[in-house]
């Protein structure tokens, strides 16, 4: 079996990633203690408040930050099993998504089946097959929608087979840990598509190269409507006779 765990993290140009890690069951409790070993006294790992030294972070300074990131670089290298980021335009997504469909309304929804699909494509394509237990953060404002679509599709049994399904679940981040390193690659994948002081960072931190490297990105944000083309091929496939 396999453990999926899935982030968010959003921009103010309006860019939605939703990105994830696979573990090995034993993997993922190795990746728990060792993170909670490291980030536990900051009250967990907010990659968006360590970058900018704000909240349990603030008063660290810059080499503390560096090292602090490629700490949990490390660990999620050392453990994880695979990796997926779906990134769109939030705005081209709404303006171009077949949103009477269900799961398609709104992007993070649509980004999490889509993800989903990645999780389970990557591994089948590297010969792995085992069963994947899928975990989303239970914070985002439209986490109910997302998990209608994600229970439905564990409910059709030609989309559990695409998705190599076991079960999902939407869990508090503080419940799961490895949620933690998801929202590493989230704001990775959004360095590997923008230029901005983030993108600067991410070219002083080398190491981060591997995360990025690792991650098979199955939707770029300049490419929207490939993205919403893709999912709605899913679509059609596990819900046409």
């Amino acid at each position: 079996m396999l453990k999926a765990y899935f982030d968010e993290s959003e921009r103010n140009e309006g860019l939605l990633c939703v990105a994830g890690y696979a573990f090995a069951p034993h993997q993922a409790s190795k990746f728990a203690k060792e993170f909670e070993s490291v980030f536990g006294k900051y009250g967990g790992f907010h990659m968006k408040e360590l970058v900018h030294r704000k909240k349990a972070y603030k008063g660290i300074s810059e080499a503390e930050r560096t090292e602090l990131i490629r700490e949990a670089v490390r660990i999620v290298c050392d453990r994880f099993s695979y990796g997926v980021a779906v990134t769109v335009d939030i705005r081209e997504y709404l303006t171009f998504a077949p949103r009477f469909i269900r799961g398609f309304g709104q992007a993070y929804p649509f980004l999490c089946h889509l993800g989903m699909f990645a999780m389970a494509d990557l591994a089948k394509k590297n010969g792995d097959f085992r069963p994947i237990s899928y975990f989303f953060e239970s914070g985002h404002a439209y986490a109910s929608e997302a998990a209608s679509i994600v229970n439905q599709l564990g409910s059709i049994p030609e989309s559990q087979a695409l998705l190599s399904y076991r079960t999902s679940s939407f869990v508090p981040k503080s419940g799961a840990v490895p949620l933690q390193a998801a929202d590493l690659l989230a704001w990775v994948g959004f360095g590997a598509q923008t230029a901005s002081r983030q993108g600067r960072l991410l070219s002083q931190l080398g190491n981060l190269e591997s995360l990025e490297g690792a991650a098979s990105f199955a939707s770029k944000a300049n490419n929207v409507t490939a993205a919403i083309s893709a999912g709605y091929d899913i679509y059609k496939c596990v819900t046409t006779p």
